[in-house]
């Protein structure tokens, strides 16, 4: 190393070294928050109730995490400041060593310390969590949420040199802009991993803001058009800037223009033969109307009447349960036990993957359900499962081989290729996993006596299966229900057949399926989710599945205008939009789609390229590169906002005193 560089170095260790013991007391903060959160739930729950806690409500015992981003912040402020209070950026550029030398060496020391930091953060996590015996399958989408507050940090160690390097008023401001929607992106929580997808998307913008350093540092020389890393890093910059606004602009656009929704309930009336509605005017919340499919407004009596399984209680105190319901006697004590209501979603298997599953003792001691003692897990390559103990983290060997052995003996073909179970003590039955071999061969493997007993239920399924949904009922109508590509199959429960539900143009990538079910009939209402076009299939079958009644609901008109205004105004303004959320998807991703309306797309980046020609100011316009163009016709007026705040420096407005 020659002298310029150790003198360099020397310089950023004497800027470090007045606050960079924070660091290290942040992390110890941060680990013994995290522990001390996971012990309190280990002394209020047990080894057992802590496991099941994390793994199945998934709260953010880990929340303190957060403070990577304030250990950036602190090493950005420990290595710009110094160099930005009073002359001294002047004299760092007017040294005998190249100003880009001197960057690159301030970026990767502070670069070199985030990683120590964020790879220590990420290791005593590991090994908290291994404290508590966790294994893998639940460290990794602990570690998958951490990672976005990671990047975080290394964009805010970035945002805060940038700052502090910038010479003019324009320049921190596009620091802050740059950092705002990475903030609002990032910092997010929910579940463990929704980031996953998006993980590398992520790590390219971290990387990309290096850019935001040289540019806002070099333009202090007069922007040096002749020097790669400034022309390189002020594209990358205005690009990266633009994107971000974008994001949060549209963001706010639908937040303040989204009109209110008229919300519909739909159930089928075994009285009425017949679909009926209630819904209330967002505008008049204490007001509930009521009508059928036919248009026929009903009193609340009414409705009622026409829902006797629903609302036996009331019906009986009115005198009007009626004494039979589509020619059947029915009594007020079967109608109360006598009908089921279900939910499915593309969203509950668009999502992570379960970290562990629960085996209930399906014929327990007592008249209730208990929990097991242990949780259990399907191998990578989904040739076993193996049982493992909270209490010691320790695979229960002859445990994991019976139930494996078992499927092998019931005639099941590993690898596991889809399982579905149901691990609710609440219930009144447990009917235990189902699951399907490599050929698509439908088993049943439940825990008797503490002894596995797996069957074959003679089902075949050829089609790619997306999820498997057990829902016990008292009614013990329906097991669950089988999600393929293009179908949905309900498991009877008399003989574990298949039967497929009519569902209109299925599509798995997006729905919304609630279904209902009486002693007598069955009905479904569709819907396909982030479609405000999309209208309310409701079909009723009977017993048999055979369609008795269907009926399509509309959606109101109004709203579906309002709707279309807002996204012509939307198309106007974010000519490309960038999104976080696909509809059908609990991920959460970052995509780049093109508006909804392309005339009006291609309006408002005309408009934007008409308004740069307009400004005053012919050294402004000249200044303006091709590149620069290319950016204003693709983001349309974001792009030329954040154009016109780097060509400021030279307004009075903006000048540093």
């Amino acid at each position: 190393m020659n002298n310029q560089w150790q003198s360099l170095l020397n310089k950023e260790w004497i800027k470090l070294r007045r606050g960079i013991w924070l660091l290290p007391l942040l992390l110890i903060y941060t680990a013994t928050d995290t522990f001390l959160n996971l012990h309190a739930l280990h002394r209020h729950y047990g080894p057992f109730g802590l496991w099941e806690t994390v793994i199945f409500k998934q709260p953010q015992f880990f929340s303190t995490y957060m403070l990577l981003v304030a250990c950036g912040v602190i090493t950005g402020f420990l290595q710009a400041r110094p160099e930005s209070s009073g002359k001294r950026l002047r004299l760092l550029f007017h040294t005998p060593t190249d100003p880009s030398r001197i960057i690159t060496l301030l970026l990767m020391t502070g670069t070199a310390i985030l990683l120590c930091v964020n790879i220590t953060g990420l290791t005593l996590l590991g090994g908290i969590l291994s404290l508590f015996h966790f294994p893998w399958n639940v460290t990794y989408p602990v570690l998958l949420t951490v990672l976005p507050w990671c990047m975080l940090g290394f964009i805010a160690y970035l945002a805060t040199v940038s700052f502090f390097l910038s010479s003019d008023l324009p320049m921190k401001l596009l620091s802050l802009l740059t950092f705002f929607p990475a903030w609002m992106i990032l910092a997010t929580k929910g579940a463990y991993g929704l980031s996953a997808p998006s993980l590398w998307t992520y790590a390219l913008a971290t990387i990309c803001y290096i850019s935001l350093v040289y540019y806002t540092s070099l333009r202090f020389t007069g922007e040096p058009s002749k020097n790669p890393f400034y022309s390189i890093g002020r594209i990358i910059s205005i690009t990266l800037a633009t994107c971000g606004l974008s994001a949060i602009l549209l963001i706010l656009y639908w937040r303040v223009a989204t009109p209110a929704k008229i919300h519909k309930t739909m159930l089928y009336s075994p009285i009425y033969k017949q679909f009926m509605f209630s819904h209330s005017d967002p505008d008049k919340v204490d007001e509930q109307c009521y009508m059928l499919e036919n248009g026929t407004s009903l009193t609340r009596k009414a409705y009622r009447s026409g829902q006797p399984f629903l609302y036996v209680r009331d019906l009986e105190k009115w005198g009007t349960f009626p004494e039979t319901i589509d020619g059947i006697p029915i009594t007020p004590q079967q109608a109360r036990h006598g009908w089921q209501f279900t939910r499915l979603s593309s969203r509950d298997f668009n999502a992570p993957p379960a970290m562990l599953y629960m085996m209930l003792e399906s014929n327990p001691q007592g008249a209730r359900l208990q929990k097991p003692s242990d949780f259990f897990r399907v191998i990578r390559n989904g040739n076993a499962i193996e049982f493992i103990s909270p209490y010691t983290g320790v695979i229960n060997r002859p445990k994991s081989i019976a139930f494996t052995e078992a499927l092998r003996t019931a005639g099941f073909i590993f690898p596991i290729t889809s399982m579905g179970g149901n691990p609710d003590i609440r219930k009144e039955y447990d009917a235990g996993y189902f699951l399907t071999d490599a050929n698509g061969a439908l088993f049943q493997l439940q825990m008797t006596d503490n002894k596995p007993s797996c069957r074959a239920t003679g089902q075949r399924i050829t089609e790619q299966i997306e999820d498997i949904v057990i829902k016990e009922h008292p009614l013990k109508k329906f097991f669950g229900f089988i999600i393929t590509k293009k179908a949905v199959y309900a498991i009877m429960q008399e003989d574990c057949s298949l039967k497929s539900l009519p569902v209109d143009d299925f599509n798995a990538e997006a729905f919304t399926l609630t279904l209902w079910s009486d002693l007598l009939h069955s009905s479904f209402i569709t819907r396909t989710p982030g479609r405000e076009t999309s209208s309310a299939r409701g079909i009723a079958i009977s017993s048999n599945f055979k369609v008795i009644h269907a009926f399509t609901s509309e959606p109101d008109p109004n709203y579906l205008h309002s709707m279309s205004l807002h996204r012509t105004i939307a198309s106007f303004l974010f000519p490309v939009q960038i999104t976080q959320s696909i509809p059908g998807s609990s991920y959460r991703h970052l995509i780049v789609t093109h508006a909804d309306n392309p005339q009006e797309a291609l309006a408002g980046s005309v408009f934007a390229l008409l308004l740069v020609f307009l400004i005053p100011g012919k050294s402004m316009r000249r200044s303006l590169r091709g590149l620069d163009y290319g950016l204003i016709a693709i983001f349309g007026l974001t792009a030329a906002l954040i154009i016109f705040l780097t060509k400021c420096r030279d307004n009075f407005f903006w000048k540093r005193t």
